[in-house]
This record gives structure tokens, sequence and C-alpha cells, in this order.
């Protein structure tokens, strides 16, 4: 009969076993890919994973092969950067994280200016940030990772090792879902976005133009009652925002700013007195800043996005070609703020925001353009 000593021995034991086991299961599965991405040179990794994990150790690994770095959100992952080198020569990763924020921005800017020998830092911003200053309490692959921020690597180590075994055991188990890795420069892949487009939009369809419209719906109750405004997010933002200009002039880096396009149903959920104060802050910061948010037949159209929140590779393309002052034919479609117009640009977008109103409230839709319109961007993509 064993003694109690021997019965202490036997749980402890046990309890070694148990643990040895889950921090094996995480680490061979490797579900978040965390483990995977250490070498930097993973390209496995899709937007389910920790792709902040990956791009920060890609960047540290692999940093003499680029000149300039995008730092953005999801938007941003339609910037293809052999298209973004046609603006200054310069070779570009694309670091866009998963729902981007500015505690990310912050982060990533000074890890490139700490780690790399970058010329430039290309920022891109979006309304949606004035919905949450930090995300990092949505799930473990939205928090910055200790490489990055300069907390304990070997405590995040264990925090993978000890992650919740279910996640793990359900990929080792259950039915495996199709990954759309990022391209190595880090650009979002939209394969499967392209699949869906290509199946279900043409004139006789309107399958996909519905499904964009349909997801959209919940913004229209902002057509007849006012945005919340967010003051105090606005004053972090705005403190944010100096703060890398501040880091960049201090190293010599060249920053260049600009809001993404949004779908033009999405923007009347952010299209306020914030928004509008936080475009005159971000002129007085940078001086120059390039708004690609406005309301123009190309962000009425719904098939120049994969969804209510992203634009398609072919319009990150032409927000290029506008930057290069190209004529591409499309009016209105990204404007140049400058201290001397702001005011100006502003009082427009209040002008036209007025305008769609009364058409929703007279149709109860806005003025989209259709497949067949001349502002659906072809697609040459997918």
């Amino acid at each position: 009969m064993m003694n109690s000593k021997k019965w202490a021995a036997a749980f402890v034991g046990l309890i070694v076993l148990v643990l040895v086991g889950i921090m094996s299961l995480n680490y061979f599965v490797d579900p978040y890919k965390y483990f995977s991405s250490q070498s930097g040179d993973y390209y496995e990794a899709d937007e389910n994973d920790y792709l902040r994990e990956q791009k920060a150790q890609h960047i540290k690994k692999f940093n003499p092969n680029y000149d300039a770095y995008l730092v953005c959100g999801s938007k941003g992952g339609a910037l293809r950067t052999e298209k973004l080198k046609e603006l200054d020569g310069y070779d570009y990763y694309n670091c866009w994280v998963l729902s981007g924020n500015l505690v990310d921005y912050l982060a990533y800017v000074q890890y490139i200016l700490e780690n790399t020998e970058a010329k430039k830092i290309l920022l891109q911003l979006s309304t949606s940030e004035l919905h949450e200053f930090s995300r990092e309490d949505h799930g473990d692959i939205y928090e910055v990772p200790a490489i990055v921020s300069g907390e304990s690597k070997m405590a995040e180590y264990m925090k993978f090792l000890m992650m919740n075994p279910s996640v793990a055991w359900e990929e080792l188990t259950g039915e495996k879902a199709e990954k759309y890795p990022c391209l190595p420069t880090g650009e979002r892949n939209l394969t499967k976005y392209y699949q869906y487009y290509n199946s279900t939009a043409s004139a006789e369809n309107f399958n996909y133009g519905s499904y964009i419209l349909w997801n959209s719906a919940k913004y229209f109750k902002y057509m007849d009652q006012d945005v919340p405004e967010k003051p105090r997010t606005l004053e972090q933002i705005v403190f944010t925002l100096r703060e890398i200009e501040r880091l960049c002039k201090k190293k010599g880096v060249e920053l260049q700013v600009i809001y993404a396009p949004l779908f033009a149903a999405q923007m009347m959920r952010y299209e306020g007195e914030t928004f509008y104060d936080l475009l005159e802050e971000s002129v007085m910061i940078f001086d120059e800043v390039w708004c690609f948010n406005n309301f123009n037949g190309l962000t009425l159209c719904p098939y120049n996005f994969y969804n209510i929140s992203h634009f398609f590779y072919e319009m990150g393309d032409l927000m290029v070609d506008t930057m290069k002052g190209k004529d591409t034919g499309y009016e209105n479609f990204g404007v140049l703020l400058k201290r001397e117009n702001v005011g100006t640009e502003i009082a427009k977008r209040k002008q036209k925001l007025a305008e769609l109103k009364a058409f929703y409230l007279k149709n109860r839709t806005l003025p989209y353009e259709g497949f067949s319109s001349a502002y659906n961007l072809k697609k040459i993509y997918g």
C-alpha cells in the first residue's frame, strides 16, 4: 500500500506529465503559429494566426531587404509593395496588423526605428481607429508581441506553451480550414475574396452587391442621428501621432501619412466632429496628409471592396497612382490635405454628407454605383 509520500510524488508526477503534455501539444501543433514564426522566414501564417509576432520576427531577421515600411491596420494589407515602390524607388515591407490601432502603430514604428536602417515610414490611418484606441483585449493574437513591446520574451513563450490545449487539439483533429498565408513581403492574401467576387459578381447576378450592402445596413442608423463623439480617444490618438512624428524626426526618417478609403456606408459610422478634428490635427502635425477617405463614385461602388471594411488591390494601386500625380480619370479620389485647404475640404465633406443623408431619407438607400459602372475598378489580380 502506498504511503503519503509516494502518493504525493505520484500526484506531482502526474501534474508534471499533464503540463508536459499541454506544452508539447501547443508547441508541435502551434495553433497560433507563434513558435513557427521565430525563424522570421515562416510564410504560412494568415490573418487567423499571431501575425504581429510573425511580422516582427521577419523585420528583425530580414530588415536589410527593405528601405521602407508600411505601418497600418488590415485595410493596408491591400497595398502591394511592388506598387508602393513606384512612389520613391524604395523596397517596402507591408507591416499591416489585424484590427490595427494606434498602440500597435507607435510600437511598430519605434521597433522599426530601433532595429532597422529604414529610410521611410508610410503610416496609413483609418477612421475606424476612432472606435478604439487599443484592441489588445480582443484576444491573444491582438497583443503587441514582447519582441516589440520590450516585455519578457520568456513569459510570452511560456504563455503560448500553456495556452488552452483545446485550441491545439481542435486544430489537430478537426476539419482543416483552408489557409491563405500573407505574402513574403507582408501583403494580405486576397485569393479567397477574388474567388468569391468572380463567382458572384456580374451585371446579371447581384449576389455580391447584396452581400456588401446587406452587411453595411447597420450603419444606416447614422443617417438620421449624429455619430457618437470620442473626445478622449481623439486626445489619445493625437498624442500618439505627435510621438510618432517626433521619433521619426529624431531618427531622420521620412514619414508619410495617408487615410485609407472606406466603403461609403461605413464612412457614415465615423463622419462627425471628432473625425474632422482629427483631420485638422493630422495636418497640423504632419503638414501634408493624403486623404482617400472621401465620398465619391469609387467609395460608393460596393464592387471595389471585398467586405464592408476593406478594399481590393486595384484600389490600392489607384491610391499610389494618385499620390504620384497620374491622371487616373477619377475625380475626388484622394485629396492632399494641407494647412491652407483642410478647412475647405472639411466643409466640402459636410456638404456631401448632407446630400447623401437627404438622398437616403428620401430613398432609404445611398446612390451606389453598379457592377457596370465606370467606377467599378477592373479586377486584374484575381
